[in-house]
């Protein structure tokens, strides 16, 4: 179960969980196959990543497919959907930031905290951290998980 996710559709969120070893590559074909899917039917969604409970290795070459699929959506939809990331790893603070100097002129929006309250307070969401931690726990556990 390296990476799972849950759309709340009244929220319109999709929580995307990285559990345990990923790679970049697995992150990016979970991005543009299972999670274009999901953004077909609910194309409004903020996106929130956790990288709390996994990790994952990346470089500069998984940096810039992923930019080139967020071309892409920019390209098809003249907008970028808000994704959040959650990681307790200065890392990823690092990865952001050099999405951000690499974005090719996209108007990303990308924002990355260490907490997943905070994530949700960015997105707005912050009074139903109750109902997002419960989710969450409950894929962590396996339990009534919906993988995309």
């Amino acid at each position: 179960m390296p990476i799972v996710s849950r759309i709340v559709p009244e929220l319109d969120l999709l929580y995307v969980l990285v559990v345990g070893e990923s790679s970049m590559e697995s992150l990016i074909d979970y991005r543009s196959t299972k999670m274009n899917i999901a953004l077909l039917d609910h194309p409004n969604l903020s996106i929130l990543v956790d990288f709390t409970k996994g990790d994952v290795e990346i470089g500069l070459p998984a940096i810039k497919a992923l930019m080139k699929i967020n071309k892409q959506e920019y390209e098809a939809k003249g907008d970028l959907l808000k994704t959040v990331v959650v990681s307790n790893s200065s890392f990823s603070m690092i990865m952001a930031e050099t999405i951000r100097l690499i974005g090719d002129g996209l108007p990303l929006k990308l924002e990355v905290y260490t907490t997943v309250p905070d994530a949700l307070k960015g997105l707005g969401l912050e009074d139903h951290l109750e109902r997002i931690i419960t989710m969450r726990e409950e894929m962590l556990l396996g339990g009534d998980t919906t993988d995309l």
